[in-house]
Order: structure tokens, then C-alpha cells, then sequence
């Protein structure tokens, strides 16, 4: 209670990413918890964002923009998702998209020059309560809507384009501060015509340009292209199949970006079940830590201190400034520090010393290292990973909870 009193927002961020890990440790729906997270790394917003004139709201926001943005539109159609994440006031102050406005919304509302008063006396020099800064028209979400939320880097579209985009989104703004809500702001708007990716705008569209560039590019060939090769890297190998790619982009387009569809043609595909991506991916420091948990049945009454360890092994939950998100390419995490701190986390676990978290370790009484191995990983060690743990054992009488740490921390449970 002291803590909300001093820090709300601080323990408004906690208990997101608290949440976030009871989820991925206790769901009964998993396939649902990867996609959240799969989604809200495609369209990251960082809640360390800061500005004057939003005051971080983007760190109260968060646990909204993933539960009304993101989590009900995973399996529903692409189109959709891309519009409710253009919309979340989460994104439109992360990408600065909530000021951006035509040269000429200068005249008119918050943004005007101040008027005097009935004698025509200026009413004040400072700042009212309504008052922004404005910066004109702002290009970060018109450029990052193409190169990174729908066409790719290598899409297709121009710097004219990206202006072009900027222009439709002007007006896409929030309203309320203390409650944030999207509102399309006219006086912001850019009324004139636009031309992208070869499509003209009319004039006079209104918050309808901004509908018109979202339809535009959630049917674009490289959007297909690009979303399926995203999921395929995070869900099948850090270089995907090309084959499987392109049925994946085929079925994206027939139906109308149904996600569903586009995973089923995934999960069905020979080359999801394939040698080559059987254990292809690196695990991200989430996925490393809660599969660890998993593993050994941990009773977790406080995932506070889980959430201390995915953050020090390199992946602060909902904190990558960069709007690309973290990787999905898996071998982004192998550096020696990491192994190191893996291995280090997986004596912590395995000893019972992470506050919070208490691993049932009496299914492996009785049982050797390869009965052990076993039961962890699901199937038989490798011959490297076997011989390793029987050197580290070799002339000592190692308690099973020293082989559990071994095979939690070895190359074999690093790969899923």
C-alpha cells in the first residue's frame, strides 16, 4: 500500500509484468500467451517512453494496449489488430503520432496563438492547461507502420510515401489526459490530397485517409510476406523455409489476413514437424526462465523476483526502446554473459534460493542423470550434453538436484 501511494505507476508497470509471467507459467492456453507476447513485440510500445508533454503515460497504458489492442485480435484478422494498435493511445504517444498535425492546425485550437482578453489584454504569458507543444507533421509512425508493423524494410514504399502516410494520420490523436481515449482531431488534420503506394487519397477524407492507409497496407503483397516470415522466425526457425513462407503468405492473402488461417498453415506444414527445425531456435531469456519453472513444477506465490531474472539475462519485460522489438532471430542471445547468467539462474532455481519460487524436486529421488535429462528435456540428452554432466559428476556423489541444475543450464535446454 505504501508503494501504490508513493510510485502507482511504478507498481502499475510491476504488476504487468508480474502478470505476464504467472500467465506464461500457469495458462492452460499457451499457444495464446506466445502469440500476446509474439504481438506485442510486432507492434512494441517501450513504457520507459518519455516526453514532456506525455509524462510517460505510455507506462500506465501498457497493461490496456496489450489486453483491449493485442490479446483479442491474435487469432482474428490482421486488419483489425493493425487498426486497434493505431488507435491505442499507448502508440500514439510511444510514436509521437498523437502531436503530429498540418502546418495549418496552427491556427485553429490548443495549438493557436493565445488571444487577448475583452480588453484586449493578453490573459496571460504562461501556458494554460491546454497548451502543447507542437512539432508540425511528425513522420515516426508513418514510417514505422510500413517498416516494421506491416510492408518490411524492403516493402516497396518511398520517403514520399512515409510522408505521404503521415499526412492520413494527422488528427489520429488523444484526448483527456487523465483518461486517455483516441479522438480524431479535424484542426489537426492535413485535408489535402495524398498518393500512397500508388493510391490517391482524396481530399477531404478526414479521419477516413488514416482508415483508407490501414486497409492499404493490411492488403498489400509485402505485408503477407512479411508477417508470415515474423511468425514462421519466431515459431519455426530463425531462417525460415522459404517454401513455407510463401504458402503462409498465400493464405494470409486469400483470407483476408485471418491469422488463424495463416498459423494453421504453419502448424500443419511438413516443415513445421521437419528435422531442421526441431530444436532450431534459441530461447529467449522469457521463454528460458519460465520453461525452467515449468520444468521442474515451481510453486511461484511472487514472480517478482522471475521477472529481475528474464531482465538481468538481457529482455526487460515491455522495456525495448527501439520500436523494432526484440529479436526473433534466437541466436541474438548468446553471448557469453548470458550463457553465464542461464547457468547461474539455473543453480538458483534448482537450490531453492529465488524468493518466491519453490521447485518440487522430488520426482527425480532415485534417478540418474539420464532418467533426469529425460524427464526435463522431454527426450534423451545429447551425446555432448551427456558426457558433460558425467564428467561433472565423475568421482563425486552428486545429489540429483546438482544433475537438474546441470541440464537446466546445458545447450540442450537453451534450444526448444
Amino acid at each position: 500500500m505504501a508503494q501504490l501511494r508513493r510510485t502507482p505507476r511504478q507498481v502499475v508497470s510491476d504488476d504487468l509484468k508480474q502478470a505476464k509471467v504467472f500467465r506464461a507459467m500457469y495458462s492452460n492456453r499457451q499457444l495464446e500467451e506466445v502469440l500476446v507476447d509474439f504481438w506485442y513485440n510486432h507492434f512494441n510500445v517501450d513504457i520507459g517512453k518519455t516526453t514532456m508533454q506525455s509524462q510517460n503515460l505510455v507506462h500506465v497504458l501498457a497493461s490496456n494496449y496489450e489486453r483491449d489492442a493485442i490479446r483479442p485480435h491474435v487469432f482474428g484478422h490482421f486488419k483489425d489488430l493493425l487498426l486497434a494498435t493505431a488507435r491505442h493511445p499507448a502508440m500514439l504517444y510511444y510514436l509521437d503520432n498523437w502531436e503530429s498535425m498540418s502546418p495549418t492546425g496552427y491556427n485553429v485550437g490548443p495549438f493557436a496563438p493565445r488571444r487577448g482578453n475583452a480588453n484586449g489584454q493578453p490573459n496571460s504569458l504562461l501556458p494554460g492547461p491546454l497548451d502543447r507543444i507542437a512539432h508540425g507533421l511528425n513522420e515516426n509512425y508513418g514510417r514505422e507502420i510500413m517498416e516494421l508493423h506491416t510492408l518490411g524494410v524492403n516493402g516497396g514504399y518511398t520517403q514520399a510515401d512515409v510522408i505521404a502516410v503521415a499526412r492520413c494520420f494527422t488528427g489520429w490523436t488523444v484526448t483527456n489526459p487523465d483518461n486517455p481515449e483516441f479522438v480524431f482531431a479535424p484542426f489537426m488534420h492535413d485535408w489535402g490530397e495524398k498518393t500512397v503506394l500508388g493510391h490517391k487519397i482524396a481530399a477531404g477524407s478526414g479521419e477516413s485517409d488514416g482508415l483508407q492507409v490501414i486497409d492499404i497496407l493490411a492488403h498489400h503483397p509485402s505485408t503477407a510476406k512479411f508477417i508470415s516470415r515474423e511468425l514462421a522466425q519466431r515459431l519455426v526457425a530463425d531462417e525460415p523455409p522459404q517454401s513455407l513462407v510463401d504458402r503462409m503468405a498465400q493464405t494470409f492473402t486469400k483470407t483476408d489476413g485471418d491469422l488463424r488461417a495463416v498459423l494453421q498453415t504453419m502448424f500443419t506444414s511438413p516443415e513445421f514437424f521437419s528435422e531442421g527445425a526441431w530444436q532450431s531456435k534459441i530461447k529467449s531469456p522469457l521463454e528460458m526462465v519460465v520453461s525452467a519453472a515449468r520444468a521442474f513444477n515451481a510453486d511461484a506465490n511472487d514472480t517478482f523476483t522471475l521477472v529481475q531474472k528474464v531482465s538481468d539475462l538481457g529482455e526487460p519485460l515491455y522495456g525495448k526502446l527501439e520500436p523494432t522489438g526484440y529479436s526473433n532471430n534466437g541466436e541474438t542471445w548468446l553471448s557469453t554473459a548470458g550463457v553465464l547468467g542461464r547457468m547461474n539462474f539455473s543453480a538458483a532455481l534448482v537450490l531453492g534460493s529465488i524468493p518466491g519460487v519453490k521447485p518440487d524436486l522430488s520426482s527425480l529421488a532415485g534417478k540418474g542423470a539420464p532418467e533426469i535429462g529425460r524427464q526435463i528435456l522431454g527426450h534423451d540428452m545429447s551425446t555432448q550434453t551427456a558426457a558433460a554432466i558425467d564428467q561433472g559428476v565423475q568421482n563425486r556423489n552428486a545429489e540429483t538436484s546438482f544433475i537438474g541444475s546441470m541440464v537446466l543450464g546445458s545447450p540442450d535446454f537453451q534450444r526448444r
